[in-house]
């Protein structure tokens, strides 16, 4: 089916994530068959308007997809919105107004607290879209097992970010003063059970009686400062666990002060130069996001794209989606990732096996084409167009 494709190429995110994905999806489109941005009118079934997180403002979010006052599309069309974050990092604003348009749905790697979206939005139309990565992404396969043989030449490889005190701080300060010393209760109580989502440890530790006259925002608030402070608690005690080894962080600034013996910080790195790294490095410390318990990060799939063996906490996505291919840990347990992360180091046989068996993983299931069937069956259930069932996203 032949379908034009509409997705913004500039986005504000840090590491260029955004922007990143977003070629990557518009490049997966194109080769699949479907007119990506064009300029002059194309002859197709209908078109879809992606975009990836936020909108800078609602009134510009109509104008781009075409929608008249009345939430109405004045063609046939598909308005998707990629979130990559967990439900609580969405403008409830903006779901009570996009909820109520017929043709728009809301997909996210995200599989944490989503019930929630039928009792403040009974409107929305959700569903489950997993990360995928870009074919560039992956190595040679021929040498995967040369490259470990011959000595990758970084250890263990850590990415990702953590607040400095004084932006906890700053989160802090918003939250509501009767809750505060709760909030340090569920980071504790999260700390010693990573499987707890965060509504279910809002509900365990909040004092009783707390009424907000918006719940969500007050959720909101909340889940914004104890994520970060959870994400720097937890992540810093893994590193730490990890010194000893030849440890590599790709990471913000506040990573410093944690780059001592045989740790060391290396600065940022934009999105694109991920794969690079990884396909440097003899372990992948790949740390889901702290906002999820049971969604996994990106990360494991662009390590595995580079032959590098991960080394993961422990998630019940990852382990139905990825399997054997990782090492995994208890989250509560730093230990158990410094071991795991070790016994790889010394054992170069079972990181070309890792390396071989996690690359061919994510080149036959976690590629953005293979993402394509579902973002177009939902693009064109929006539209209210039957698929056809020789295609799956758009030679004409």
């Amino acid at each position: 089916m032949s379908l034009a494709l509409f997705i913004p190429k500039v986005h504000e995110s840090r590491y260029s994530l955004l922007g990143t994905m977003a070629a990557e999806l518009a490049d997966t489109f194109a080769r699949a068959g479907s007119h990506v941005n064009p300029t002059e009118p194309v002859s197709v079934r209908g078109a879809v308007y992606l975009f990836l997180n936020m909108p800078s403002s609602l009134a510009q979010l109509w104008a781009w997809a075409g929608v008249d006052e009345q939430r109405r599309p004045r063609q046939r069309s598909a308005l998707l919105q990629f979130f990559v974050d967990h439900p609580l990092g969405l403008d409830p604003a903006l779901l009570d107004a996009l909820s109520g348009t017929p043709h728009y749905r809301l997909l996210m790697p995200c599989a944490d607290d989503t019930h929630w979206f039928r009792l403040r939005f009974p409107g929305l139309r959700h569903l489950r879209c997993p990360h995928g990565v870009p074919e560039w992404a992956l190595c040679e396969a021929g040498g995967v097992e040369a490259s470990h043989a011959e000595g990758r030449e970084l250890g263990v490889l850590v990415t990702g970010s953590i607040h400095t005190r004084a932006e906890l701080v700053k989160l802090r300060e918003a939250v509501p003063g009767p809750v505060r010393g709760a909030c340090e209760d569920l980071v504790e109580f999260q700390m010693r059970h990573p499987w707890a989502s965060f509504g279910q440890a809002f509900e365990l530790t909040m004092p009783q009686g707390v009424f907000a006259s918006d719940h969500w925002r007050l959720m909101q608030v909340v889940w914004r400062y104890t994520t970060a402070s959870l994400n720097r608690a937890r992540r810093t005690a893994i590193v730490r666990a990890l010194q000893g080894l030849p440890v590599t962080i790709i990471g913000s600034e506040a990573w410093k002060e944690f780059a001592t013996g045989t740790i060391t910080h290396r600065g940022e790195a934009a999105y694109a130069e991920l794969p690079a790294w990884f396909a440097r490095a003899k372990v992948s410390l790949a740390w889901g996001p702290t906002q999820f318990v049971h969604s996994y990060s990106e990360r494991v799939l662009l390590a595995m794209a580079g032959g590098c063996p991960c080394v993961a906490d422990d998630r019940a996505l990852l382990r139905a989606e990825v399997g054997e291919v990782c090492r995994v840990f208890d989250a509560a347990e730093p230990g158990q990732a410094a071991q795991a992360a070790d016994e790889l180091l010394n054992d170069t046989e079972a990181r070309v096996r890792l390396g071989r068996e996690g690359r061919e993983l994510v080149e036959r299931a976690h590629l953005w084409k293979h993402r394509l069937e579902l973002l177009v069956s939902v693009a064109l259930d929006a539209m209210g167009i039957e698929p056809e069932p020789e295609s799956a996203a758009g030679a004409s």
